[in-house]
């Protein structure tokens, strides 16, 4: 929108695979259900999925899995565009031979039929909500968006979990729970109702310094556990 604000008419919406499939397609719903919303008929708009952007698997086996899913989430959300990610992600820059294996396998596995997958039809409306009112509550600052923006981020409208950036609250913070699901430990002065999906009743976990470092490597062990 503060793009659209300021003369761009065609622009991309970018959405990076998590730890939960489910929760991923609930996401990017979600997300088309907001561009549709939000942004005017004039705006041209498509989504570019990323496959995970963290600590990768290692093995040959959890980087074709990976890899697999992210192409699934893009084939069954309907998304125009994939980055993909290589089997060396987890050790070095990728080279130029690794990125067109990367892109084939990408390939090969989108001519492949996906595996059922339990849609959470309750989880994108919550997604849904929360993102709405995050917006809102810019759009209700200033009739600038850029303006918003930046008093929003000094009230805690906006505010990304562990990010260190000196002008954001840091009082947000989530976890991953045992079934992947992003979850809010605390929101923090978010302006939104905080839920949770009955298709998962886990528990959230406590925040600590370990839980911390087994949520950056959840999709290592994940995806290398076979």
């Amino acid at each position: 929108m503060f793009f659209q604000q300021n003369g761009l008419r065609d622009i991309s919406l970018s959405y990076a695979q998590n730890y939960s499939f489910t929760q991923d397609l609930a996401s990017v719903s979600a997300l088309k259900r907001l561009a549709g919303f939000y942004l005017c008929k004039e705006m041209s708009w498509h989504v570019v999925i990323y496959t995970f952007m963290g600590l990768f698997p290692k093995t040959k086996v959890g980087y074709e899995k990976i890899l697999k899913e992210s192409v699934q989430l893009a084939v069954l959300s309907d998304t125009r565009r994939l980055i993909v990610k290589t089997q060396d992600e987890s050790r070095q820059i990728p080279t130029l031979a690794s990125n067109l294996a990367a892109l084939k396998k990408a390939h090969e596995f989108s001519t492949s039929l996906a595996e059922d997958v339990p849609y959470d039809g309750e989880e994108e409306e919550i997604i849904f909500a929360q993102s709405k009112a995050l917006i809102d509550s810019v759009l209700n600052l200033d009739k600038d968006i850029g303006a918003g923006l930046y008093k929003a981020f000094q009230k805690g409208y906006l505010d990304i979990p562990f990010c260190l950036h000196p002008d954001n609250s840091r009082l947000a913070t989530c976890a991953i729970d045992e079934l992947g699901y992003l979850q809010w430990v605390s929101s923090g002065k978010l302006p939104i109702t905080v839920k949770r999906s009955k298709l998962h009743s886990t528990a959230v976990p406590s925040l600590t310094s370990q839980s911390f470092l087994e949520m950056l490597a959840f999709n290592r062990h994940k995806f290398d556990t076979f």
